[in-house]
């Protein structure tokens, strides 16, 4: 059977990086709005260049998508709608989003839209897979975590498009899963914003006391960079069916390189061509890359780089010693001009341009491997004799990824314009087998004096842009007409204007704006009936008409007995078999018991979870979204968890309406923002819990480290927790608690609250308990515990 070829996706954080890789190869390229996108910090495009960017990309027959990955608050939810919503109208391919709530929001204004589901959204099993199709999603970008057989599975699973990352950054923590920026910064990684604690040094000690000297220490979060070049045939065969590319922030060369090389490379594992050269390949890695693996996908066991977080490129040479201002080396790879060069000393980078190059005292613009020569910099760093310097830029690369910019060519015009005196000019084009006639409001005056010329209009009109060359230009002038410039330029911004609408027309897309206001407006009318902002004061002194969840794991189970007193339900977590349910259901006195899967689960760990409980008719906490689509299969009772990111009022509404008792909401919502949500008596705010910074695969190979308990040491003293499950997902935690109990009638308003102590210490968790229970008794307990922090309850996540 023929192999279908697959789509190579590459990314553009500006319209010259969507160029280049258009330009070099790519059949998509994919780049964010202004707003709502997880690479903020790009450029990004505003809605008149992502119009360019689109138009671009149809003329060279390639596609074009948009990423609004990020998740939406209520306040911010027309404003994305109306971003899709150009974008569907200047013809954009597909839309990649994250947020369920923007999902279920698009699918009733825009159906005829392709939605597609950003990594963002943490698809990691085949059911999950299936759960995103039936809400409408045609594509799905996979977690980066996933092996190349469980790829298979989830591609057998599902008739949506399967897409995975090729290229580029990793980060440290399953996609959608991370809160290390958000709760260390207030900079959150689901919104875009995240600034890269994965990328700083810590060191990491077992079992709370002896330093671990050894290989995980330094940059022990800090991943190397995905390349996976040379495994193409087997992705081909594994089915994959879209090939992304990471690196909206770095840059024109980045993109040209890229696409260039893995064009060349899947083009030969379906026996077109021969593949990518060293060269080529080189090229890339200057462009932009650490320390490379080929990933999850192929079972590589070292994934972090520890002795440092900074770019590698490419080894360029060595320094042999000094001659005054000169630096004498030995070339391990070609050097010219104005390449840089740079010394990489843990996350410290020296760079330095070469100026000149002298090969026995003779100046030369250029010099090869092996090689030995002196080069003046344009600036010295401090050097010494034996140090490694590497390619983090050459002029080479430059050069290439501009010059393949003026390679873009558009459409061949010929244009023939009538200008008569009292008469409005007129022109006709002809382009890609149309003719167009234009009539240009503006009716020249006779002159005598100043008339304007044929080689006038043809200066001043004939022009070409990203859209149109000029081939063969007419004009036919009569009387003496005088057409000032200012006029001659809205001509010409005119008729190219009219022949770009003429040639994308059929890519573009009418949306009846009274029918989509009209659909818009009930749509948020009936979130706005649902938000009922309960004033009841449910816990107030001696009340107790407020139910509390209680999360307890097997390591703290034993004061089950306790938290009886008070629990409405109890969420079990993290349990060996379905015996402890029955045991610790009975210590509960026959309340509610919910059973919690890890928000991380393979096929086979769902499918164990799915025969345990699920199919026994348990109560489910849904943490990820295959638990979710086995429980609504199996009509089971089931809450939904804080992992799932129920971030705005949609999003609720999507839970309630597939039946979800209470939904844990977003943990990166401020109080204000929880309260003003819809389907408020559906809601349980957590009031205390350690948080889970990042869920992560990336040690699940050391076996060493998974037999112990480990903390993590940051530059400024916090210590994290870190805990490994049976999977070998590693977890790491907040070094203090979001705990608001001590100011609990700030959630008087909701039904429900929520206490997880899955991660407390039993002590810990005991006194907390007898804390609360005296303060529902209309008692003024003394707060004697450990620190907190308040989280996003009264500080806003940008």
């Amino acid at each position: 059977m023929e192999k279908k070829k697959p789509e190579l996706m590459l990314p553009a954080g500006n319209l010259d990086m969507l160029k280049a890789a258009v330009l070099n190869g790519a059949d998509a390229v994919y780049f964010g709005a202004k707003k709502f996108n997880a690479r903020m910090p790009a450029e990004n495009f505003s809605e008149e260049n992502m119009k360019d960017a689109i138009d671009f990309c149809h003329l060279h027959k390639k596609k074009a998508y948009l990423t609004l990955n990020t998740l939406i608050k209520d306040s911010e939810m027309e404003d994305a709608i109306e971003i899709a919503k150009h974008a569907y109208e200047a013809g954009i391919d597909a839309i990649i989003v994250q947020d369920l709530g923007l999902i279920k929001v698009l699918r009733k204004l825009l159906p005829e839209l392709e939605l597609d589901a950003s990594t963002q959204m943490t698809c990691h099993n085949s059911a999950g897979a299936k759960f995103l199709e039936g809400i409408g999603i045609k594509k799905i970008v996979l977690a980066r975590e996933l092996s190349l057989n469980e790829i298979k599975e989830i591609k057998k699973s599902t008739k949506a498009k399967i897409e995975c990352f090729v290229h580029g950054a990793l980060c440290f923590s399953y996609s959608g899963q991370c809160l290390f920026s958000s709760f260390a910064f207030n900079k959150s990684g689901n919104r875009g914003m995240c600034l890269q604690p994965c990328r700083l040094p810590y060191s990491m000690t077992p079992n709370g006391n002896q330093k671990f000297t050894g290989r995980k220490s330094g940059y022990v979060l800090s991943m190397k960079d995905l390349m996976t070049i040379d495994k193409v045939k087997e992705l081909i065969d594994a089915g994959v069916g879209t090939f992304k590319i990471e690196g909206r922030l770095k840059g024109v060369g980045y993109a040209a390189a890229t696409a260039k090389a893995y064009r060349l490379a899947i083009d030969a594992a379906l026996g077109e061509g021969k593949g990518p050269t060293k060269e080529d390949i080189d090229l890339v890695k200057i462009a932009f890359l650490r320390e490379n693996t080929n990933g999850y996908a192929f079972g590589e066991e070292e994934m972090t780089s520890p002795e440092s977080s900074a770019r590698k490129g490419v080894l360029a040479a060595e320094v042999l010693g000094f001659n005054k201002e000169l630096i004498t080396l030995k070339l391990h790879e070609k050097l010219q001009r104005w390449d840089k060069l740079s010394l990489i000393n843990g996350d410290e980078v020296k760079n330095f341009n070469v100026h000149k190059i002298y090969k026995k005292g003779e100046e030369i613009p250029r010099a090869f491997v092996g090689e030995f020569i002196a080069v003046e910099p344009s600036q010295r760093p401090y050097l010494q004799k034996g140090d490694k310097l590497y390619f983090t830029w050459t002029q080479k690369l430059n050069d290439f990824a501009y010059s393949s910019l003026a390679r873009s060519k558009g459409a061949d015009y010929n244009l023939d314009v009538n200008v008569e005196t009292g008469k409005k000019i007129e022109a006709t084009a002809t382009f890609g087998g149309k003719k167009l006639k234009i009539e240009f409001d503006f009716t020249p005056a006779e002159s005598r004096t100043a008339q304007t010329s044929e080689g006038m209009l043809k200066e001043k009109l004939f022009k070409s842009n990203d859209f149109f060359e000029p081939k063969n230009f007419s004009c036919k002038i009569r009387g003496n007409p005088f057409v000032p410039l200012s006029q001659l330029r809205k001509l010409k911004n005119f008729i190219l204007s009219k022949m770009r609408e003429e040639l994308f027309g059929a890519n573009r897309k009418k949306v009846d704006e009274k029918e989509f206001e009209e659909k818009k407006k009930k749509i948020f009318s009936l979130i706005k009936k649902e938000n009922k902002n309960i004033d009841s004061q449910n816990v107030q002194k001696g009340g107790k008409n407020q139910e509390i969840i209680i999360f307890l794991n097997r390591e703290n189970n034993e004061i089950s007995s306790d938290a009886k007193k008070i629990a409405g339900s109890t969420v079990l977590y993290d349990l060996v078999g379905e015996n402890e349910i029955e045991k610790i259901g009975a210590m509960l006195g026959g309340k509610n018991v919910f059973v919690k899967p890890p928000n991380i689960q393979s096929d086979n760990s769902l499918e164990e979870f799915e025969k345990k409980y699920i199919l026994k008719n348990k109560k489910i906490m849904c943490s990820n979204l295959g638990a979710l689509q086995k429980t609504i299969q199996n009509k089971s009772e089931f809450l939904v968890d804080r992992e799932l990111n129920i971030f705005n009022s949609f999003s609720v509404q999507m839970m309630v309406e597939m039946g979800a008792q209470k939904i844990v909401p977003s943990v990166e919502l401020s109080l204000k923002e929880i309260e003003n949500l819809a389907f408020g008596e559906k809601l349980a705010p957590l009031v205390f819990f350690y948080p889970v910074l990042m869920t992560s695969k990336a040690y699940s190979k050391q076996e060493k480290m998974r037999e112990k308990e480990w903390s993590l040491e940051d530059r400024k003293k916090f210590e994290y927790k870190i805990s490994f499950d049976r999977e070998g997902i590693l977890r790491i935690y907040n070094p203090m608690p979001v705990d608001m109990i001590f100011e609990l009638e700030k959630f008087s308003r909701f039904d429900s609250i929520a206490l997880d102590f899955t991660e407390t210490k039993k002590e810990e968790a005991a006194q907390i308990l007898a804390y609360l229970e005296e303060k529902l008794a209309g008692k003024n307990p003394q707060k004697k515990y450990a620190k907190f922090t308040r989280g996003h309850y009264t500080d806003s996540v940008e």
